[in-house]
């Protein structure tokens, strides 16, 4: 209705500029839907350059939007008096329509018949809102080439911001209430296993100190120590070790208790950080559940694989995938193995996490990192989730691949020299 007042009751001049700055924005409307979709339901671009291309070509038209090449000027449609006409770069800009909006909604119509229960609601529900949307704005292209149209589904545009928003509050992922009991129940796991680390872990080094003592002390008492000089060495002797075994203890409880205060909100802060160390840092936090369940644990990882990314962020995405690795393992009736390995890509490094375990089916696999799916019992579906959101941050990418014979995760993150340029 607007349009329509304004195509009658402003000059031909006016309307045109106005046209031309609605370009300006709708230019842009199919790379973002696509980007959006791709985002929304966790599915990879289908090449490397994907959004750089489209965004790129969203750029050029966006420089000529307010050009003749974009539109030359006006025509009478219908009961409109001034109804923009196309210009040749016009074309570029419906082509681009016409191919990414179809194929977005082919991705999200593949992603719902995989989907189940309320996940799958919620895709049908955006489905739904996003196509009322486009059947509507498609007649403002029918018109613009001169082609019969349905002018009066124009207010299904109105509509449709309208309609979405209903549709991801209403399936989708907004409940406060709810994102906090999953998060504490998160957190909570964590803990637990957390905390079984630190009694194995500091068990150790306090055993060694309690015997170095009780030693010492019936030695003392036994009269072994005949010569004081002889006395003096020993207890300087076991002062030392008692001491390097206090270190050890106040190391790892200093590495527990960083990785407990760390969060996955701060600002991401990359370094050049040597795949090896974060291993070696993870492994006391989850010593105590690959000795609880028999598991062997085998770091294939090379000295010289470095890479840009914030350290803390790689802890957290490590101790999360071992650990998932380690629940599905453990009941496995045959020797449990996780393996990490790495090697050299273009511009970067490639850390592969695999276990052979039981898999993981094909119907649950595009589902692995959407938040609150989850198959473990107890579980809360956020942990692979945050997984993928630290990987992203960090402008890597991470995908997973999963067999009766078990399952690999594959991350691939930019490359970095060593600190000090070695």
């Amino acid at each position: 209705m607007a349009s329509f007042w304004m195509s009658n009751h402003y000059h031909e001049e006016t309307v045109l500029l106005l046209v031309r700055m609605g370009y300006l924005f709708s230019v842009w409307i199919p790379v973002t839907w696509i980007h959006f979709l791709f985002f929304f339901t966790g599915k990879e671009e289908p090449f490397k350059y994907f959004y750089a291309s489209n965004y790129g070509v969203a750029g050029v038209l966006f420089c000529f939007s307010l050009t003749p090449l974009m539109i030359t000027g006006t025509h009478p449609y219908g009961d409109f008096q001034y109804y923009p006409s196309v210009g040749p770069i016009h074309h570029i800009q419906m082509a681009q329509f016409s191919t990414l909006v179809p194929y977005g909604f082919y991705k999200l119509a593949q992603s719902m018949r995989k989907a189940s229960g309320f996940q799958r609601i919620q895709q049908q529900a955006l489905f739904l809102a996003t196509l009322l949307g486009f059947i509507g704005g498609t007649q403002n292209y029918l018109a613009a080439y001169n082609l019969p149209s349905i002018m009066q589904t124009q207010v299904l545009m109105l509509a449709y911001p309208f309609l979405t928003g209903i549709a991801l509050i209403r399936y989708g992922l907004f409940d406060p209430h709810e994102i906090a009991d999953t998060f504490r129940r998160d957190k909570l796991a964590a803990i637990g296993i957390i905390s079984a680390g630190i009694n194995h872990e500091i068990r150790n080094p306090l055993y060694i100190v309690q015997g170095l003592g009780q030693a010492y002390e019936a030695n003392l008492q036994e009269g072994v120590y005949k010569d004081p000089n002889m006395q003096l060495q020993e207890a300087n002797a076991a002062m030392k070790k008692i001491l390097h075994q206090a270190d050890r203890a106040l190391d790892i409880m200093k590495r527990f208790s960083l990785f407990a205060k760390q969060g996955v909100d701060d600002a991401t802060r990359p370094q050049p950080t040597l795949v090896l160390d974060v291993v070696q840092n993870v492994l006391p936090l989850i010593g105590y559940e690959l000795e609880l369940d028999n598991i062997d644990f085998i770091c294939e990882a090379s000295k010289a694989a470095c890479v840009l990314a914030d350290p803390r962020h790689l802890e957290e995405i490590f101790f999360n995938l071992i650990v998932n690795a380690c629940h599905a393992i453990k009941n496995n009736n045959k020797p449990a193995v996780i393996r990490v390995s790495t090697s050299e890509v273009k511009d970067g490094v490639r850390i592969i996490i695999a276990d052979n375990g039981p898999g993981i089916s094909q119907e649950q696999l595009p589902n692995l990192f959407v938040p609150f799916h989850t198959t473990k019992k107890g579980g809360t579906g956020l942990g692979l989730y945050i997984v993928k959101q630290l990987v992203q941050r960090n402008k890597g990418r991470i995908t997973a691949d999963s067999s009766p014979a078990g399952t690999t995760f594959t991350i691939e993150l930019p490359g970095a020299e060593k600190a000090g340029g070695l």
